[in-house]
């Protein structure tokens, strides 16, 4: 596994808002082995053919593929780890979105600020994703005090309305769709639920 890389591009491809270039890493004043490398267009926006780059590296492996990602600081691949780990959010997503907002002061703004819009402006991101991105991020960002049931139960629905309204639903839709689904609502507050769990119960009861 291999973690940096300093060399010279000698290859590069983009199609839509991925590049992939050839890497070959200086080694004193020779060539080493070069190396196939997936990046964020603006990552390599200004670098041609010859340029030298500097990149950290993310290797990415499952049964059916394996490839290399690169980024220009190791912050902003730590935002790159944070977003594959949400469920169902994949490499090239997570890729799109950290080359979308390019810093991770930018990111967490839009998680902290819960702005399900800005997220969902990023290509390949809709707005459940964005809502799922939100939800598992914002939970590990914001440093919550321990809470009695009834001040958790009070955030929960006032983070849920929050999210629903994000998701462009109005007041009166919302407070329907709690009312609908308010028994299995109180049982997955008192199990402990989290915000993505209590909103998949309440879409279900919009489908």
């Amino acid at each position: 596994m291999y973690g940096f890389i300093y060399g010279r591009i000698l290859g590069k491809s983009c199609k839509g808002n991925v590049c992939e270039l050839i890497v070959y890493p200086y080694k004193k004043d020779e060539y080493g082995v070069g190396f196939t490398i997936i990046v964020g267009l603006k990552t390599v926006a200004t670098k041609t053919i010859g340029d030298s780059i500097k990149l950290w590296l993310y290797s990415y492996l499952t049964e059916r593929e394996s490839f290399i990602l690169g980024f220009n600081s190791y912050e902003i691949m730590g935002v790159f780890k944070k977003i594959l780990s949400v469920a169902g959010i994949g490499p090239r997503v997570a890729l799109n979105i950290v080359d979308y907002f390019e810093t991770e002061e930018k990111f967490y703004a839009v998680v902290k600020a819960k702005d399900v819009a800005q997220l969902s402006r990023v290509s390949g991101v809709g707005k459940k994703s964005a809502l799922k991105i939100i939800v598992s991020l914002a939970e590990n960002i914001d440093e919550v005090p321990e809470e009695n049931e009834a001040t958790f139960k009070l955030k929960s629905y006032k983070l849920l309305q929050a999210y629903l309204q994000k998701l462009g639903y109005k007041q009166a839709d919302i407070k329907h769709m709690l009312t609908a689904q308010a028994s299995s609502l109180e049982k997955a507050i008192a199990a402990g639920a989290s915000v993505e769990q209590l909103i998949k119960i309440v879409l279900k009861s919009s489908v």
